[in-house]
């Protein structure tokens, strides 16, 4: 009866969200999740509390945890303390959280995978659970281990705005392709349960972090979706345990979370008449660093060009991991502009053959058998191999295919 009821004299449809929801005035509202019902206007410039005459449609779930609430005084800058990163990569994490903090799911949004690099002991699971969690998207369970399959990472994404993968210590090429569709939109399908024909469709897409010792991101495709941290270990002298910590930081969470919202308020004042001038794949995330340079009164352009030499790093790290890459990287360097090698497949595969190790040769998953294969293979790390400044043309396809390969020259400056 409600389903009749919703579909003959429901007026329209309703969208739904999770923790953010646009307002038609260019503003957000942020559902802070507590008993009250509070919501946070961003809008205007300005940030304010309301428990009423919100029009915004939540799905509130069960895990679901407060926010922090609103201060009087507002300083994100609290936050640097509690972090070991560099001054411009505190920034970018400054810019991370705002943007994931302030962008609604929607068909159009994208939100790039935060990826953090540390070594035991060095705080990654207190900052992506601490630090994270507690200003972005605070649930239950902070933190968890890797789904092994996508339908259960479907499934978490229904229940969270936000999620964070502990430990995870490698994942192979086939599912980096599911953090890549929650990065930039994708779904899974099924048969509805109890149906022959009906079908169900969950959504990929939100913001997730990934934790780790060791270095995750070995396709390039992914890493053009990523902003990489690397924490350094803390010194002996300085180190505290977890619930100091936390205590320091719950102290100062309203001033540090009212100081991301009014940024967060002067970005959107100005981010629609932004000129982006480092492009990156993250178009709207670069968007938001070119407006968050204006509202801190940056160098224009130092985070955006900060940002793609985050993604640039990722690529070569890409690039080393795999090893034939790592082969074309190195031949290609040993052939500047204007001395391209031009040549064919079998000619290349059996130059980038030379000084491998044999295991390496045997192995179809990480060489190719064939120069057939080789030519397959190759307009997949295209892209990564430009970022770092290799020339790579295929040519036309056929007997009398070429290839060109080298390294572009290193353009001199006059000081």
């Amino acid at each position: 009866m409600l389903s009749a009821i919703a579909e003959f004299d429901g007026e329209a449809d309703l969208d739904i969200y999770k923790r953010v929801a646009p307002l038609d005035s260019g503003g957000i509202e942020i559902d802070v999740c507590d008993n009250d019902g509070t919501r946070i206007r961003v809008e205007n410039g300005e940030v304010f509390e309301i428990t009423s005459g919100s029009e915004c449609i939540y799905q509130r779930m069960e895990n679901s945890l407060a926010l922090p609430s609103v201060a009087e005084e507002d300083d994100f800058t609290l936050l640097e303390k509690y972090v070991r990163l560099t001054d411009i990569d505190f920034y970018l994490l400054i810019g991370w959280m705002t943007y994931t903090l302030a962008t609604p799911k929607h068909k159009h949004a994208g939100f790039p995978i935060l990826v953090i690099i540390a070594s035991p002991g060095a705080g990654k699971s207190f900052f992506c659970k601490t630090i994270l969690r507690t200003f972005v998207d605070p649930v239950t369970n902070p933190i968890g281990i890797f789904t092994k399959t996508v339908n259960d990472m479907a499934i978490s994404r229904q229940n969270a705005h936000l999620l964070i993968y502990d430990n995870i210590r490698e994942f192979d090429s086939n599912w980096s392709d599911h953090p890549c569709n929650a990065a930039t939109g994708g779904a899974i399908s099924g048969r509805a349960l109890y149906t022959n024909a009906q079908e169900f469709t969950l959504s990929l897409l939100g913001p997730t972090v990934l934790n780790s010792i060791h270095p995750l991101i070995k396709e390039g495709d992914c890493a053009t979706r990523t902003l990489t941290f690397q924490l350094e270990p803390m010194p002996e002298e300085e180190r505290k345990d977890e619930m100091t910590l936390s205590k320091e930081i719950m102290a100062e969470k309203s001033i540090i979370f009212t100081g991301l919202l009014q940024l967060i308020a002067d970005i959107l004042a100005v981010i629609d008449d932004v000129d982006v001038c480092h492009a990156s794949r993250m178009m709207q995330f670069s968007r938001w660093l070119a407006a968050m340079e204006i509202c801190l009164a940056l160098e224009p352009g130092v985070l955006q060009k900060a940002y793609l030499d985050n993604i640039n790093t990722s690529m070569l790290e890409a690039l080393i991991e795999d090893p034939l890459s790592n082969a074309v990287l190195e031949f290609a360097a040993k052939h500047k502009e204007p001395d391209l090698w031009v040549g064919t497949p079998s000619r290349l595969l059996l130059a980038l053959s030379e000084g491998q190790r044999p295991n390496v040769l045997r192995s179809t998953k990480h060489w190719p058998q064939t120069p057939i294969s080789l030519g397959k293979r190759l307009p997949a790390i295209e892209k990564s191999l430009e970022a770092q400044g290799v020339i790579l043309v295929l040519g036309e396809r056929g007997k009398n295919r070429r290839i060109t390969l080298g390294m572009k020259a290193i353009e001199s400056t006059e000081s």
